[in-house]
């Protein structure tokens, strides 16, 4: 990559497609949670919502300095990319865990 427009298109990409993972992930396990547990699922739905808020402090507070800057997408992408890359991994421990 050569231009910061080609670095936030790629970073564009991989965010996107963490996302369709995590919604994924998500969906699969509010299904479960209705069908089986529907208390947890409700208890699970409300810990996600506050997850969501957690990333986007996180990344406000991880990409503060650079608002402004040619880059900032690209890193605001990937501070998104990174906190959704570990909830997906703790979602399936979720999904194998008992």
């Amino acid at each position: 990559m050569e231009t910061q427009q080609e670095v936030d298109q790629c970073s564009a990409a991989k965010l996107l497609k963490v996302t369709k993972q995590m919604e994924a992930m998500v969906d699969e396990l509010t299904k479960s949670y209705r069908f089986n547990e529907p208390e947890l699922g409700v208890i699970f739905i409300e810990a996600q919502k506050s997850w969501n808020n957690h990333m986007k402090l996180a990344c406000d507070y991880q990409t503060y300095y650079s608002k402004g800057g040619s880059g900032y997408q690209s890193i605001l992408n990937a501070c998104k990319e990174s906190q959704m890359s570990e909830r997906i991994s703790y979602l399936y421990w979720m999904l194998d865990s008992p």
